[in-house]
């Protein structure tokens, strides 16, 4: 997803939109964003850098969050999509019962 720039802009809006939801501070959000760039050994820091600060504060009508990250999940890897499944399953269920 790295190396095609329509995946790579969709996975960095993602990362984006999940960080803001969920109040993770833009510097770690920054550092994900590089992270997954990297994989692809195509963008370069300051593309990445400059894709964050023109995008960050945008709002958007539709968002890249949690639903698109587990449907590339399931797309990539089926089995490691199952265990991240059934360990959010037990979180949720251990939550509700305590």
């Amino acid at each position: 997803r790295s190396a095609m720039h329509d995946t790579w802009t969709k996975m960095l809006l993602c990362i984006m939109d999940i960080c803001r939801a969920n109040d993770v501070e833009r510097r770690e959000c920054a550092n994900l964003c590089h992270q997954f760039s990297e994989l692809s050994g195509i963008h370069r820091g300051h593309e990445v850098q400059a894709f964050l600060d023109q995008n960050y504060h945008t709002q958007r009508e539709q968002s890249y969050g949690w639903t698109y990250l587990h449907e590339c999940l399931k797309d990539d890897d089926e089995g490691y999509y199952n265990i991240i499944k059934k360990m959010t399953l037990k979180k949720t269920c251990c939550t509700l019962l305590y």
